[in-house]
């Protein structure tokens, strides 16, 4: 799929929550998410909790982040930021990958608060939010 396939139909999950989809440019600043996404109070997709801020970067089915894309995402990160990369998965609809990556970001926050060097790498969703069988 392509990206702005996927961003066209991430807008219309977003507008469907009732929230807002702000495309992001920052002039200077290459690698900043593509979107910022203000979900209102009591936001839920199915039974995660997604209310607040999101910076969002979209990717192509076959899509990679970039090295400046890393290094902005960490620096947001750095500063408390919510940030989350999708891509699309035609078996799930956008709102269930949404949700997974709030649950993953959720638990990299666990993760990096109970312990003093997390491996990102063996990030579980179980326990930070519904798992993922539960949904």
């Amino acid at each position: 799929m392509k990206e702005s396939t996927f961003e066209a139909k991430f807008g219309k999950m977003v507008k469907k929550l009732g929230g807002l989809s702000y495309k992001w440019v920052s002039p200077g600043n290459a690698g900043v998410p593509d979107r910022i996404v203000f979900f209102p109070p009591g936001t839920w997709i199915r039974k995660t909790l997604v209310e607040g801020i999101w910076f969002v970067e979209l990717k192509s089915t076959k899509g990679k982040l970039t090295p400046r894309q890393v290094h902005q995402h960490d620096l947001l990160r750095q500063r408390m930021a919510r940030v989350l990369t999708l891509w699309p998965d035609q078996y799930d609809p956008v709102s269930f990958q949404f949700m997974k990556a709030v649950c993953l970001y959720r638990a990299r926050m666990w993760l990096e608060e109970s312990t003093a060097t997390p491996s990102r790498t063996e990030v579980k969703y179980v326990d930070v939010c519904t798992s993922i069988e539960e949904v």
